[in-house]
């Protein structure tokens, strides 16, 4: 509180004002009380100082509340109020019916009564308790820090109240205060309309259960599933969540219609149409395993790497509970394996690169996956021993000029050895023969060499039969004048085609008139 002190010489004036009292102390110790007025002192002997105290304030500080109780008893009840609080009790004082201020538990202060009226209102309180309605109004006017705890609950929400971290109650909507005084005050809320935020955890479910049975019966949804027992829980009519075997979850549904469906599972079952497309849209996991088989495909479905069955093209989904489910799908269309750049080498010790093209169609699914690892393989490795069968055992002649026995010999090798893997070879033949380089270049020249020869041999073939036909015109020509006739005006015709203008000249003779008789006078001649 404000205090004002004032040291008095030998003669010394105090003025202690309407709303101030003065404490006089000599030599350190508390002689009187001075109402207000104006003092002269004396202080030759005695050291002599006045402490000067504002009434109209609302505290008075501990110290001098001490020592007029102690001195004046009487005095100071008629100055001050003391307030005192015990355990679990709190003091609400009130300055001319006006609340101003809050004691906690275990205090103790002195209050100014000279020109304010104050009353005093003992609360037992506990923490948790609830504060009435006035009480709240009061407290929201003085604010105490502490010892008040508030909290709103929202339309759709649903609380739980927490003391030191225990359950203590549940909390409807509405506005909520409640005491403080030694224990921690915890509060949790859930949204009842949000399918995100209203699962309870198992703890605060467990204890709700616990300490308020019909309470928790009225709110919560309990989903619990069993051994091969799932749960499709719908959240007003609309599927949101799966539960797998051995869970258990906490739902309110005080203001929503939560619906669970339990369904009895086992790994490798087909999981029922209805549900279907429902656990298309939510989160699984590896509960479900769903594919989806094309056209000219088959599926084939393992459980713990046994195989069970054999899928058709479709859409599937099965259960995946404690076991392992797995598929592997296969294409029934022919399908084409090369077999590139095999190094044989020929009877005569030739180096060559073969390459080899197999068709083939997978007939029996189920019987190629259990007879071959990979049937692809398996027959790439077959076509590999037989091609070097029949090419390491003939001559580079033999290879190149028998093509057709050496594919005859690789197919019927790779039947007899494939045996009844559920696979029908459909084709298989020698697709390139890629000689070495040195050994391509003589065979190039060879075949030049052969092809110039037969050139040859052709040319002349056609020279001797010109010839031998010239001797037959001849002769024909030697024994008939007209052939010969005729064979010069066809030579003539020959010639003339390539000159573009004859010019005819008669001479002296006669003109054109007598050329022409004379012409016809030479054939009858002959």
């Amino acid at each position: 509180m404000p205090e004002i002190q004032k040291n008095l010489d030998v003669f010394k004036s105090v003025i202690i004002k309407e709303n101030e009292i003065g404490l006089l102390m000599e030599n350190g110790q508390f002689k009187k009380i001075l109402q207000p007025g104006k003092y002269t002192f004396w202080s030759l002997r005695a050291e002599r100082k006045v402490h000067i105290l504002d009434t109209f304030s609302t505290e008075l500080a501990e110290f001098w509340a001490v020592i007029l109780l102690k001195k004046r008893p009487a005095e100071a009840a008629k100055l001050f109020e003391v307030v005192e609080t015990g355990a679990d009790q709190i003091a609400l004082l009130y300055q001319d019916n006006k609340p101003v201020m809050l004691l906690k538990p275990w205090q103790k202060k002195y209050f100014w009564k000279m020109r304010h009226t104050i009353d005093v209102e003992y609360i037992s309180i506990q923490t948790g308790k609830v504060l009435s309605e006035e009480y709240r109004t009061v407290m929201e006017q003085i604010r105490p820090e502490s010892m008040v705890v508030s909290q709103t609950i929202g339309a759709s929400h649903i609380g739980l109240m927490y003391i030191d971290d225990q359950f203590d109650r549940v909390l409807y909507p509405g506005v909520y205060s409640f005491w403080k005084n030694e224990g921690k005050i915890s509060f949790e809320r859930y949204d009842c309309l949000n399918r995100a935020s209203n699962g309870l955890l198992e703890k605060q479910a467990k204890e709700l259960l616990a300490h308020a049975p019909d309470e928790a019966d009225k709110l919560l949804e309990v989903v619990t599933t069993k051994e091969s027992q799932v749960a499709v829980v719908s959240w007003d009519e609309k599927p949101f969540l799966v539960l797998k075997p051995w869970q258990t979850k906490y739902y309110f549904k005080k203001l929503s219609n939560v619906h669970v469906d339990y369904i009895t599972i086992a790994t490798g079952q087909e999981v029922p149409k209805e549900y279907r497309a429902v656990l298309e849209k939510l989160d699984t996991g590896q509960l479900v395993q769903s594919l989806t088989i094309a056209h000219f495909h088959t599926g084939l479905m393992f459980v713990d790497g046994k195989l069970v069955r054999e899928l058709k093209p479709g859409a599937y989904s099965f259960w995946q509970n404690e076991g392992q489910v797995a598929f592997q799908i296969i294409d029934l269309r022919p399908q084409q394996l090369e077999v590139t750049a095999q190094e044989i080498l020929t009877k005569d010790k030739i180096s060559l690169r073969v390459t080899l093209s197999a068709f083939m169609t997978v007939r029996d699914a189920c019987k190629t996956v259990e007879s071959s690892v990979d049937h692809n393989e398996h027959l790439y490795r077959l076509v590999q021993f037989a091609v070097r069968e029949a090419v390491g055992n003939r001559s580079l002649d033999e290879v190149l000029g028998s093509r057709e026995k050496v594919d005859s010999q690789i197919v019927n090798h790779v039947r007899e050895h494939m045996g009844d893997i559920g696979i029908s070879l459909e084709g298989l033949g020698i697709k390139d023969i890629i000689l070495p380089g040195e050994m391509r270049d003589m065979l190039n020249k060879v075949v030049m060499a052969e092809k110039t020869a037969q050139a040859n041999l052709i040319r002349r073939r056609e020279e001797t039969a010109a010839t031998r036909s010239l001797l037959n015109t001849a002769k024909l020509m030697d024994g008939s004048p007209t052939l010969m006739r005729l064979k010069e005006l066809e030579t003539l015709e020959k010639l003339t085609e390539k000159v573009g203008r004859i010019d005819l000249h008669a001479g002296d003779k006669g003109g054109l008139d007598a050329l022409l008789s004379g012409l016809l006078k030479s054939e009858k001649s002959e």
